[in-house]
């Protein structure tokens, strides 16, 4: 969450994969939603006021629902196709998505609350989408996920953006959920690599104590 003292993750200790939430100092897991078709987790609102997830198994398939963190899990999107990975703008007054209703995986853009609007972001498809923390820009991987695309964009008055360019290229993995993101300096990626066949681990580190020196490093006053 954004105040940094709780998380939220996805756990099937209750049966079907669903939304729990823990305070990182401890205690019980409460649990955010329930339902027997499995859940994952998408975004945070900037104001910590809302939760996107998906969900997966009805006759829809994937479907976006919002979770209000005072109230009870209302749909968001949920059409004939399937959308996923839904992440809030970082002024929270939109929701980047993919979804595959033009017959292969595309990122749309919409306004939050939902109106009704919406906006094809990607070309040739493209999937993943990540605001950079300015807002000023969403990316998103192309569909071999050999490509990192990069879109401009304004949100301050409406929604504008500009067409698709390259940002980089590499063999980096796309595994389920969001498989990289963007340090808060918007200059860097953390991306999934696997390693070369034929490469040999030759070393493994062991840190002890570790606990103790980032107690040291990082001083709380809890």
């Amino acid at each position: 969450m954004r105040d940094g003292d709780r998380v939220v993750f996805i756990s099937d200790r209750a049966g079907s994969s669903n939304l729990f939430m823990k305070s990182v100092n401890g205690g019980e897991a409460k649990r955010l939603t329930t339902s027997d078709y499995p859940h994952s987790l998408s975004s945070v609102s900037p104001d910590g006021k809302h939760l996107l997830y998906y969900e997966n198994g009805r006759d829809s398939g994937l479907d976006i629902w919002l979770l209000p963190m005072t109230g009870t899990p209302e749909p968001f999107l949920i059409t004939e196709a399937g959308e996923w990975g839904a992440t809030f703008s970082p002024n929270g007054q939109y929701v980047a998505y993919t979804s595959d209703e033009s017959g292969q995986y595309d990122v749309y853009v919409q306004p939050f609350p939902a109106t009704g609007e919406r906006w094809p972001v990607s070309a040739e498809g493209g999937m993943l989408p990540v605001w950079s923390p300015k807002g000023d820009e969403l990316f998103y991987r192309s569909l071999n996920a050999t490509q990192m695309m990069v879109v401009a964009v304004k949100t301050e008055s409406g929604f504008e953006r500009s067409r698709p360019r390259v940002l980089f290229a590499g063999n980096y993995l796309d595994v389920p959920g969001q498989s990289y993101d963007i340090y808060p300096d918007g200059e860097h990626f953390l991306m999934l690599k696997a390693i070369e066949q034929g490469t040999t681990r030759t070393q493994l580190n062991i840190v002890t104590n570790w606990f103790e020196e980032l107690k040291q490093k990082v001083p709380t006053d809890k």
